[in-house]
């Protein structure tokens, strides 16, 4: 997991000297990461069981200490042990207390170059960054 996140916070490094401002974006060059767990890790403060969380962040979030998120959730895949390609798709919505938005959209397919079904014989935990 530690290695999971040192990539993540040199992407968001990355993207933070990339990113323009007031536009939504779609990360196809976005980081992902799949791992045997059913918990997320404790190092993710900001932690939610349901589809939705209510982060506060500092005044000026434009602070270089404020490099973005990590989206972390666990995926049960006790009823679909096999599958022949895999799909993960997540969209979220960052929004302000005035009302402003912006929505972001990341996916992972799998790459299946033998044609076989992929197994899996317990939960995962995703990392999109």
């Amino acid at each position: 997991m530690a290695n999971a996140q040192l990539k993540a916070q040199y992407m968001a490094q990355v993207f933070a000297m990339e990113s323009s401002e007031g536009t939504d974006h779609f990360y196809d060059k976005s980081f992902f990461s799949c791992l045997p767990g059913s918990e997320i890790s404790e190092t993710f403060k900001n932690r939610s069981t349901n589809s939705s969380i209510t982060v506060k962040l500092v005044p000026d979030c434009s602070n270089k200490r404020f490099l973005g998120f990590i989206l972390c959730f666990v995926v049960d895949f006790e009823h679909h042990l096999e599958f022949f390609d895999i799909s993960v798709n997540c969209k979220c919505q960052l929004k302000t207390k005035c009302g402003d938005h912006h929505d972001f959209a990341y996916r992972w397919n799998s790459i299946n170059p033998l044609h076989r079904d992929i197994s899996f014989d317990s939960n995962h935990v995703i990392l999109f960054i």
